[in-house]
């Protein structure tokens, strides 16, 4: 089962946020501050990253998770979408508020081109699922255009 680090310190957000992606196949492991996000990336899939952390910005916890050489794929959340080109490191975003539809789908594609991918039974079923240089998997349509080696 996919690790999602969840960075975010506002219970409104956090709580429903991991329950949908515990839902969605999951493991959720919360982290309400930088510090914790830090620590805790090295044992994840994704980071779900809010720029807005209360002991240091979301910004310096991205370019601290990169210095590790820690690979994961990041996603931002953030309210403050002027600042998101400068986010070193930063895989994709999402402007707050979202659409928790849109969110889970971006989740979902950078986990299958992750360093650590795994392809579940339901990606593959929904015909998703790719090895790390997009060849088809079991059958699967090849992601981002690339065709199926074969």
């Amino acid at each position: 089962m996919p690790k999602v680090l969840l960075a975010e310190d506002d219970p409104g957000i956090a709580e429903p946020l991991a329950r949908a992606l515990a839902r969605d196949g999951y493991e959720v492991e919360l982290a309400a501050t930088s510090q914790d996000a830090i620590e805790l990336a090295a044992n994840a899939d994704l980071l779900l990253l809010d720029l807005g952390l209360p002991d240091v910005d979301g910004l310096d916890v991205a370019s601290s998770v990169r210095k590790k050489g820690l690979g994961l794929p990041i996603l931002v959340l953030t309210a403050r979408a002027d600042e998101v080109d400068k986010v070193v490191g930063a895989d994709d975003y999402v402007s707050k508020p979202f659409r928790l539809a849109e969110l889970l789908a971006r989740v979902r594609a950078l986990i299958l081109r992750g360093p650590n991918a795994v392809a579940t039974d339901d990606a593959v079923a929904g015909g998703v699922a790719a090895t790390d240089d997009g060849a088809a998997v079991d059958g699967a349509k090849p992601q981002d255009g690339k065709k199926s080696k074969g």
